[in-house]
């Protein structure tokens, strides 16, 4: 098979490339994963030029230019999210400075930081920077193609100065829950696998303090089931408290182990490895906890199709799983009081208070024939003969179109043969019903064309079939106007 016919499969359909090579393996075929591998970086181009417009492509290219002589930085976050360093340059509004002070904002580069550059989808930590003369906070953290880290900062005060030592300190709690969320996407992701297959390769995610998302191949939605499952396996993972270790190692030797990697991606020689007890092992180049247990509770909140072949799944841990928790107790607390009970009988009252609504409406509805009945014989008092055909137009009471149609259809009842025509003021507004009986289709009568014209007096529209019609009208003073206009229309319709 052709690499690009194999995209083809992948990019429309979500068929994992790893599956058509197994598939073309059993017929003694193979499938050109060069070509694949082109065609997907074909793609990724096609995406990023759609999401950079001209003036962020202009900062970007000043931004490079600028930086052009700057050496990449030394990243320390894994080890550490404080420590002192050299601030190596400074850029605000498109161009170099030597300084920035109070209220400026700006990039600034350092020759080590343990700001974590937004990468394989978790966010740039953010943070505070503090040098002998100012401070900054920092906003978010990028990383250009050339290994320069880009500390987003808003300078506080004082002023911060190129060749300046500065510390340099992460949001400590904020780099913990996206720890807790990224290790809480490699849980997932081999909980997926051992659900539902191992064609379930991770296909994107977003990592952030607040929860996690994870995309991934999959042809159906999952089930209640099959969603349970997943959650209940993650959670034991997490209540082992399984130790993580992360290493580097050479591309082959990783495979060689076993670790999963994300398809289409481009690896270097040498890789960092993630691995989660003897449960997962992932190359993985962002941060974690440095165990299972620090994530508390995962809880899955939704689960979606996003395209052919493509699922999300969005859940929290730690921290944000406990306040959905609590959430959602005082949701159930608040529902509770409202159905005047306690939250442990909550759907016990609402079933009882559902089927006692039913039977109330049941009621109401016999109540309602009932009356209509009653009802009839006034309006059959509005009979008036025109040539040999019978003719009720009335104004009624009826709390709502299907009562005025139920009345309309007893009347018709009572005279077998003829037209009825009646109006109805509920509420605000006026409701209509034209009722013509099947022998008189042949005399020119039309239920739809008589309310068609009648309605509008009322200021509203409707029509409907040869039969049977309905209408709607906006004032309700116009009702005895409109229905002598029905008179009128029959009488034509008749001449």
């Amino acid at each position: 098979m052709g690499g690009k016919d194999a995209f083809l499969l992948y990019d429309t359909y979500g068929f994992p490339f790893d599956l058509a090579e197994d598939i073309a393996e059993e017929y003694d075929m193979t499938v050109d994963r060069a070509g694949f591998e082109a065609a997907m970086e074909e793609q990724r181009q096609r995406a990023r030029a759609a999401r950079i417009d001209s003036k962020a492509f202009d900062d970007a290219v000043a931004i490079n230019t600028l930086l052009a002589g700057v050496p990449a930085t030394q990243f320390l976050g894994y080890e550490t999210i404080e420590g002192e360093s050299k601030i190596m340059a400074l850029v605000t509004a498109g161009e170099s400075r030597t300084n920035l002070t109070a209220k400026d904002e700006g990039y600034l580069v350092l020759d080590a930081t343990p700001f974590y550059a937004e990468s394989g989808g978790q966010v740039g930590d953010t943070g505070m920077m503090t040098g002998p003369t100012g401070r900054a906070k920092v906003l978010d953290t990028q990383k250009l193609a050339n290994g320069v880290f880009l500390h987003q900062i808003q300078v506080e005060e004082g002023s911060l100065s190129v060749g300046e030592t500065i510390k340099a300190g992460v949001d400590r709690e904020r780099r913990r829950a996206i720890a807790r969320n990224h290790t809480a996407t490699h849980l997932m992701h081999r909980a997926l696998r051992n659900v539902i297959g191992e064609h379930a390769h991770q296909a994107g995610s977003l990592v952030n303090p607040d929860r996690l998302r994870f995309d991934f191949s999959h042809f159906s939605g999952l089930t209640e089931e099959e969603l349970a499952q997943v959650e209940e396996m993650v959670n034991n993972v997490v209540l082992d408290n399984l130790s993580l270790e992360t290493f580097q190692t050479s591309i082959e030797e990783a495979k060689t182990m076993g670790a999963t990697a994300l398809f289409g991606e481009k690896y270097g020689d040498e890789v960092r490895v993630v691995k989660v007890g003897d449960y997962s092992m992932e190359l993985c180049g962002g941060t974690h906890c440095q165990a299972t247990g620090e994530l508390g509770l995962v809880k899955i909140l939704s689960e979606a199709g996003i395209g052919a072949g493509l699922r999300r799944i969005e859940a929290v841990c730690g921290h944000n799983a406990r306040i959905f928790f609590l959430e959602q107790e005082k949701l159930l607390a608040e529902t509770a009081h409202a159905l005047k009970t306690i939250p442990a009988d909550a759907v016990k009252k609402a079933e009882a208070l559902q089927t006692e609504l039913k039977n109330k409406e049941k009621e109401i509805e016999s109540l309602q024939t009932k009356l209509a009945k009653e009802a009839t014989g006034d309006v059959l008092d509005h009979k008036e003969t025109v040539g040999d055909i019978n003719v009720v137009i009335a104004q009624v009471e009826a709390p709502d179109m299907n009562a005025l149609r139920s009345m309309a259809d007893l009347i018709r009842d009572k005279i077998g043969s003829g037209v009825i025509v009646l109006g109805a003021i509920s509420e605000d507004k006026v409701n209509f019903v034209a009722m013509v009986t099947p022998e008189l289709k042949g005399k020119g009568l039309h239920a739809g064309n008589i309310l068609k014209e009648t309605a509008k007096v009322a200021g509203g529209g409707g029509g409907g079939r040869p039969d049977m019609a309905q209408a709607g009208g906006k004032n309700p003073q116009m009702v005895q106007p409109a229905l002598a206009k029905a008179r009128e229309i029959i009488l034509a319709q008749l001449s």
